[in-house]
């Protein structure tokens, strides 16, 4: 059997295996395809308000609670799957499998996050909030910027202050400050560190400060909540609270166009297995 056969059959295996967590496995497999499924799905289907392409932000963005001013910060989280955004809006994208794994309570919590970004900058809530997270957790102690700067820029200095000045090293490691790519260097140090759990946010800060040469999605004031999921059922009431769904069966119908998509970014024979894990799964 080929490769890309033996994970079809055990991700299969695994969907009906009730102590396994598919989502985990579908978000990855996911990973390299979802801007461009989303991006036709946004085009075929205009009700959905998807403006232009969809890009991937960065993964497992902390949605912290989003306190009022000079109130104790509460870093207990929950994350979206996806941060993602198209031309002109940003959204946290939530992958569920299950009609089990769709919680109603959660639900209702991103729709109060939501009522409290409303008309401001993503930079100013989410953005603010996580760079206040990032800080935490590193426990550098960056002092916020009080001279006028984004804060994409206090972002980036945080970022450089854990990189290159980790814990109980003064120096600048060699040869890390001609990586291309800010992800890459995240990587790099997390594994040097051996970092786990919390600290890991860094991965997800080099995701952002990849996406920042157009800083046009930082700088947005609109954020919506995209379900991707298995029905539509039992969930029609929150259809008319701004939440946008779409369901696998409406991605695999429109395959055809989604392939073609695929081809260009020579991912066609990917997207096609990707589709026939999702028939055997039943979730068409």
């Amino acid at each position: 059997m080929k490769i890309n056969e033996i994970l079809a059959e055990n991700i299969t295996k695994d969907y009906f295996n009730a102590k396994v967590k598919t989502e985990v496995i579908f978000d990855t497999i996911l990973t390299p395809v979802i801007g461009e499924i989303l991006t036709v799905i946004g085009r075929e289907n205009k009700k959905l308000k998807i403006n232009g392409e969809m890009k991937l932000l960065a993964k497992e963005f902390p949605m912290l609670k989003l306190n009022e001013e000079n109130e104790k910060n509460n870093y207990r989280n929950c994350n979206a799957d996806y941060l993602m955004c198209d031309n002109n809006t940003v959204y946290f994208v939530e992958l569920k499998t299950t009609q089990k794994s769709i919680s109603k309570f959660q639900m209702k919590n991103y729709l109060n996050y939501l009522a409290n970004c409303e008309n401001k900058r993503f930079a100013d809530v989410s953005g603010r909030a996580f760079i206040d997270l990032l800080n935490h957790v590193s426990k550098t102690g960056y002092p916020h910027n009080d001279q006028g700067k984004k804060e994409k820029d206090d972002l980036k200095q945080l970022f450089e202050v854990i990189i290159n000045y980790p814990k109980n090293d003064g120096k600048i490691p060699e040869g890390w400050e001609e990586d291309n790519t800010h992800a890459a260097r995240a990587i790099s140090y997390l594994k040097k560190e051996k970092a786990t759990s919390s600290k890991k946010y860094i991965f997800t800060a080099g995701q952002m400060l990849d996406n920042m040469k157009d800083d046009k999605w930082w700088n947005c004031k609109q954020i919506k909540l995209l379900y991707l999921l298995h029905s539509e059922k039992q969930i029609s009431k929150y259809l008319q609270k701004g939440i946008i769904f779409v369901t696998f069966r409406e991605i695999v119908e429109r395959a055809y166009a989604v392939s073609e998509e695929m081809e260009k970014k020579g991912l066609k024979n990917y997207w096609e297995w990707i589709v026939k894990i999702l028939i055997q799964c039943g979730l068409v």
